[in-house]
């Protein structure tokens, strides 16, 4: 096979050009970035993201960032209304900022004779205490400013500014930092400032990810080359794996090069799977080439090759069925990390049995230790426990049915929450903003009850009016809301200050001469919370409901009675709809589990297909992907008993686990063919596969446990950490399985085809 490859035939020469061609490719590193689009990550959270959504409209703005003011004497001082007005004109002069809102850049309704006019509705030229006074008791009894632009206990205020949208997504020249450059000397003074925008906490996300991952390298390197010397302590070893990986590093670099978008948190997780696959491969041909030259081959480099390269191209298909059955995924993020994935396996693999036997030609070297194989010779304890529980088959049965059990049962009853926090680390600015924002603002998740009247104008009916201010009013009482917007509540502003802000008059007008002025004073004046709660032909209107952060499952719960209420009190020919509120959460959980399934089920079918075919034996295939894909249900089963929740990682971490797990299985279980094939009898070929291929399965799989337990322990980001954890404990169950379940199914399997020959 190897007489022909070029890369074996001239080592030398081809050793020294891709030497080269690593160290130019390698020099446009430093020049990778990664991408601050992260709205295909926390889109995932649908009724977080869909709320993010509704604020915005609720602000009537389009791309907007907000901005959160903590005054240390209260807003409503001469200190804190000045301070206001200086930071929101400060903001302003920005040229990407198109407009901004804050209670000093912002009007009200006030009555000039027989018309109502808009005014300013805070000044910094009427800073008397009485001006103050009446200012702060308006703010905090009108329900469409209270903790919409001022927090209930008077001390905060928001600011919010609307920018340019190709300016603001690229950052433009207004950022985080920037930001609080230009707040800081307000910040000397006591004020504190919080940041919320995606754009912002795209910017944190990609500094966060560029922190970890030079904290990760360096103490992966350090695990990573431990575990080479353990495996296998010679330098020239050493020197083939650092440049087969700097090579496949630089195809790498060049490869993202050319991605525009820079490299995306989909990547971030990739890159120690990548290392990882990368590793593995390396390590299992290293151990071929050593069996070979303890058999005393006189060529153990093409033995090794001959034995390995089969075996190893059903890694490399296996694996990249794993991230193809990605593509069956609802979630375009998790889609994409399936492709990405794919051609990542596929430029390692084409890198290492291509170019890379160059290096392995010229730099392996036999073990002066090794001799000729016994097969009487003692194993080591591992692979003598795997052979013992191997003969255990009764027990490994019931371990096999036992930790199906535990995985299945788990499966009908896993937790789907999503929440945006989990994808910002606790670190981050924008996350600390959100929990603040919480709690000081009651939150900002936003549900939407749409109410069809039935016919054009029919939201103006008087009785319809009334019956909604009342729904309002009591679902304001409940315990678990926020505040509730709704469409009468600006017709009983503006009754407010058509009766000059009396005591009592924030209601809605007696007259329905009055009713209909303010609502055609409201059209034509162009209120900005009507387009939120209205729709343009006045049939519809929207009672929007506000919440604290709560799990999925308590939110669907509040928003079915809410939906409940508003039927009871609401006409009998209103249609209410709760599908921004419900549907879009439901169908985000339906999708998460839709994809689990598809992905993992997609995979373990493709993968039953290869192997069945080219091992040309279904019940050989079936052994080594039902063991592996049932542990790996074992271990995603077993985090709803733990109370872990499941999110969209989960699809991704189910698949390419699997895809990854079941290469040790594949490399044990084609040894052990190869070996029945020349006519070793059944046990022993059993006892030499395990003794060949324990070390590098031994090896590989702590590589992927390390990998993984020290992306766990860096990562800044919650969810990727969970990822790490769940990942380490697929790769141990795994190893597992492929040491102590494959053999002992291999070995009953094969004596139960002697016995029916005989």
């Amino acid at each position: 096979m190897l007489k022909y490859h070029p890369f074996v035939r001239y080592p030398k020469y081809f050793g020294i050009l891709l030497a080269l061609f690593s160290l130019w490719a390698l020099k446009d590193l430093p020049n990778l970035s990664f991408s601050r689009n992260l709205e295909s990550l926390l889109s995932v959270d649908a009724h977080q993201y869909q709320s993010y959504e509704k604020l915005k409209g609720l602000l009537d703005d389009q791309e907007v960032w907000v901005l959160t003011m903590e005054t240390p004497d209260g807003l409503f001082t001469p200190q804190g209304i000045t301070a206001l007005h200086e930071v929101s004109e400060r903001l302003a002069s920005h040229e990407e900022v198109i407009d901004i809102k804050s209670l000093t850049h912002s009007v009200r309704p006030i009555r000039q004779g027989f018309s109502l006019e808009m005014v300013p509705m805070a000044s910094i030229d009427q800073l008397e205490p009485k001006a103050l006074q009446a200012l702060k008791t308006y703010a905090l009894s009108n329900p469409l400013m209270r903790q919409v632009m001022v927090s209930k206990n008077g001390k905060d205020a928001l600011i919010t500014l609307t920018l340019d949208h190709r300016k603001a997504r690229k950052g433009a020249s207004l950022d985080l930092r920037k930001l609080q450059q230009e707040l800081a000397p307000w910040t000397a003074q006591g004020f504190v400032f919080r940041y919320l925008g995606l754009a912002l906490a795209a910017e944190e996300m990609k500094r966060s990810l560029a922190r970890d991952l030079g904290i990760m390298l360096p103490m992966l390197s350090f695990w990573i080359l431990g575990l080479l010397i353990w495996f296998k302590p010679n330098l020239r070893f050493l020197i083939y794996l650092c440049l087969q990986t700097l090579f496949t590093t630089s195809l790498g670099v060049l490869w993202f090069g050319q991605q525009e978008a820079g490299l995306s948190v989909e990547t971030f997780l990739l890159l120690p799977i990548w290392a990882v696959i990368q590793w593995m491969a390396l390590l299992h041909i290293v151990a071929a080439c050593d069996q070979a030259s303890k058999e005393g081959a006189p060529h153990p480099v093409a033995l090794g090759i001959q034995r390995i390269f089969v075996p190893s191209m059903l890694v490399c298909l296996t694996t990249m069925a794993g991230f193809l059955s990605l593509r069956s995924s609802d979630l375009r993020w998790v889609q994409e990390a399936g492709s990405m994935g794919c051609i990542g396996v596929w430029m390692i693999y084409l890198a290492t049995f291509g170019p890379g036997l160059a290096w392995l030609s010229i730099l392996y070297t036999q073990d002066s230790r090794q001799g000729p194989a016994e097969q009487c010779k003692a194993l080591p304890l591992l692979p003598r426990l795997s052979l013992y529980l191997g003969m255990e088959r009764r027990r490994t049965l019931l371990t096999l049915g036992f930790g199906s059990l535990i995985g299945l049962t788990g499966l009908g009853h896993w937790v789907i929450d999503i929440d945006i926090k989990a994808f910002l680390a606790r670190h981050m600015e924008t996350r600390k903003a959100l929990e603040y924002f919480d709690s000081v603002y009651g939150g900002a998740n936003l549900a939407q009850l749409t109410i069809d009247t039935g016919s054009a104008g029919g939201i103006q009916d008087r009785v319809f009016l009334e019956r909604l201010w009342e729904l309002t009013a009591t679902i304001n009482q409940h315990s678990e809301v926020t505040a509730a917007y709704s469409y009468p509540q600006i017709i009983a502003i503006m009754n407010e200050a058509w009766e000059g802000s009396e005591k009592g008059s924030l209601k809605l007008p007696e007259s329905d001469f009055l009713l209909a002025s303010f609502s055609s004073l409201l059209n034509a004046k162009g209120f900005p919370f009507m387009e939120a709660l209205k729709d343009p032909e006045a049939r519809e209107t929207y009672l929007l409901i506000r919440t604290a952060d709560q799990p999925t499952k308590d939110y669907v719960a509040l928003i079915e009675q809410m939906k409940d209420l508003a039927h009871s009190s609401l006409p009998n020919h209103c249609l209410i709809s709760a599908e921004d509120a419900l549907d879009s959460i439901k169908m985000a959980d339906a999708r998460i589990s839709r994809s689990i399934y598809d992905s993992m089920i997609g995979c373990a079918f493709m993968l039953f297909f290869l192997l069945a075919t080219l091992w040309r034996s279904p019940w050989l295939a079936g052994t080594v992907v039902v063991t592996n894909g049932l542990f790996i249900l074992v271990v995603i089963g077993s985090s709803t008993w733990l109370g872990i929740p499941i999110n969209s990682l989960s699809c991704f971490l189910g698949a390419v686990a699997f895809g990854i797990a079941i290469d040790d299985g594949i490399h044990l279980t084609g040894y052990f063919r190869q070996l029945l094939k020349e006519q070793v009898p059944s046990q022993t070929a059993i006892k030499k596969a395990v003794q060949a291929k324990w070390r590098p399965m031994l090896f590989t799989s702590l590589l992927l446990a390390g990998t993984f337990l020290s992306t766990a322990l860096i990562a800044s980001i919650p969810v990727v950490q969970l990822f790490a954890w769940l990942g380490m404990a697929c790769f141990l169950a795994g190893l597992a399985v492929n040491l102590w379940i494959v053999p002992a199914l291999l070995s009953e399997w094969w004596g139960r085809q002697k016995k029916e020959s005989t």
